[in-house]
């Protein structure tokens, strides 16, 4: 149980690391995710960079967090409140950046996802279906790691586990540019 907390905490520090990096990197990332945000037409115009300031930090939380879960999961100390606290959070974001999309995609074509900070691409159900995927995951973690024991992982398994879920977060990361790498387009 503990290992699978390790491995999902791992993927959420790269998919939240990935993302937080895309929006934070500079003024005209932010204003990118900001030009987005303000498409999807469901926060008040004047909140929109409140917003996607607030997203962007919180996105840093998470960060710090599964970090923070990681590391002491490796020392074999405390580990369960930093997995659990990283895990509900991750889960409330991803949740409330799910009801924004679908919001956003019930109102009609025209909205752009750069929710990765890198390229804007149309948000689609994709985007939609990743984010709620994730809050699943998210609420088993939770459950696993509120039931698992108290003692320290297995230092093997800690390490396969955070390599794995490192490369499941880097492909959830960059899903949208394997989808496109991979799709035929006649152009």
């Amino acid at each position: 149980m503990q290992t699978a907390v390790v491995g999902l905490v791992a993927a959420l520090a790269v998919i939240f690391g990935v993302s937080a990096f895309g929006k934070a990197r500079s003024r005209a990332a932010l204003r990118g995710f900001t030009t987005s945000l303000r498409g999807w037409r469901v926060v008040p115009v004047p909140l929109v960079g409140a917003v996607a300031v607030a997203v962007a930090g919180l996105e840093i939380v998470v960060v710090a967090g599964a970090l923070a879960a990681l590391a002491t999961s490796a020392a074999g100390s405390a580990w369960r409140p930093f997995a659990v606290g990283t895990l509900g959070l991750s889960a409330i974001l991803l949740a409330g950046l799910s009801g924004g999309i679908a919001l956003a995609l019930r109102r009609g074509p025209g909205a752009t996802c750069a929710c990765f900070g890198a390229t804007e691409r149309p948000l689609n159900a994709g985007h939609l279906w990743r984010d709620v995927v994730l809050v699943l995951a998210c609420a088993v973690g939770v459950a696993l790691a509120v039931g698992a024991g108290s003692h320290a992982t297995d230092p093997a398994g800690t390490i396969v586990a955070t390599f794995a879920g490192a490369v499941v977060g880097l492909l959830v990361a960059r899903l949208d540019d394997l989808i496109d790498l991979f799709s035929y387009r006649t152009n």
